[in-house]
């Protein structure tokens, strides 16, 4: 076969390209630095119609310093942001709660963007999963369809969890859960107990510089939760319903309407956590389809209840992002992102 002049262009011009695709992507991580701590919203809608409408959803994108973690990367999440003029190899760790698909339906995704997708010679990113999610044999992540890729293993994976259990790799070795581990010299990562009915699930307590984080992930109200979060100066909260509960559906007379929800916190469960572990600031989302109506009308109804408190709710929409630029017991500084 001989090759025209034309034809070798073509293939001269994909080298030069590629190599400048390969500067590009390491650039993302070189250039960006934060100073405060900012926190994005990556999806405020949770459950399966939201995922079907392709509405983003998941948890939050977290910038402090040179680093910015994605936490629960959901269907459409990392999509969303990219529209917003994202750069995705900007994300340098990832964390994920559970195996359902908003809150791991773009993992591969932000697994990639996170490891330079595999063409650099060193990441010191972690990508720090609850353990069914790097369980190749575990049936709670395999048979809603997401597993962790083996390439994540270019860069340090941590199978995290409240409680001991043993991971199967991909190769085949056993490991061990950690209940704690670190990001870059200054972040610290700890699981919190979550209860999603029998899908092995975690939240988090970050913690950085400037204060704690506390993440619920998905989970329904307990009345050790609040110890998990104690001292979280931030509670971001997933409330998928207000009272709509599977296991009390049908009931009536029983004041199922005013006890908190199972499987997720429930308006009640939700309200009960932030009076217990009383955090500066509340963020409440992940909100089932059937709350898009009531979304600011819920926010309402949160500030009040907890507004003579001192405690700061909000309730916020992709892409609205909260800021803070000395500690996180400040107030935040709520604004559009800013890619």
């Amino acid at each position: 076969m001989e090759i025209t002049k034309g034809e070798t262009a073509l293939f001269e011009r994909e080298a030069d390209d590629y190599a400048a695709l390969l500067a590009k992507v390491g650039k993302a991580k070189a250039k960006h630095q934060t100073r405060g701590i900012e926190l994005t919203s990556i999806g405020h809608w949770g459950g399966a119609s939201s995922v079907v409408r392709g509405t983003p959803c998941g948890g939050f994108l977290l910038r402090i310093g040179d680093r910015t973690l994605i936490v629960d990367p959901g269907e459409n999440a990392v999509k969303f942001l990219v529209g917003q003029g994202f750069d995705p190899y900007e994300i340098t760790d990832v964390l994920a709660s559970h195996s359902h698909n908003d809150h791991v339906g773009e993992l591969s995704l932000a697994v990639s963007a996170a490891i330079n997708l595999g063409l650099s010679a060193h990441c010191d990113g972690k990508i720090v999963v609850v353990p069914a999610l790097a369980d190749y044999t575990h049936a709670s992540a395999t048979r809603f369809g997401f597993t962790l890729p083996a390439y994540a293993w270019k860069a340090e994976v941590v199978p995290l969890l409240w409680r001991d259990t043993t991971v199967t790799l991909h190769d085949g070795r056993e490991v061990q859960s950690v209940p704690h581990t670190t990001i870059g010299d200054t972040i610290g990562v700890k699981a919190t107990e979550a209860r999603h009915g029998n899908v092995m699930s975690t939240g988090f307590l970050i913690e950085t510089p400037l204060g704690k984080i506390g993440y619920s992930g998905d989970t329904e109200y307990f009345p050790e939760l609040a110890e998990w979060h104690k001292g979280a100066d931030i509670l971001w909260l997933n409330m998928n319903t207000l009272a709509i509960d599977a296991q009390a559906m049908g009931q009536t007379g029983s004041g199922c309407l005013h006890a908190p929800t199972h499987t997720h916190l429930g308006y009640v469960g939700a309200c009960q956590l932030i009076e217990q572990v009383r955090p500066k600031t509340a963020i409440v989302t992940h909100f089932g389809a059937q709350l898009g109506a009531q979304h600011d009308a819920i926010e309402a109804a949160l500030q009040a209840r907890f507004a003579p408190q001192g405690i700061t709710v909000a309730c916020p929409r992709s892409g609205d992002s909260f800021v803070f630029n000395q500690s996180l017991a400040d107030a935040p500084r709520r604004e559009a992102f800013q890619p």
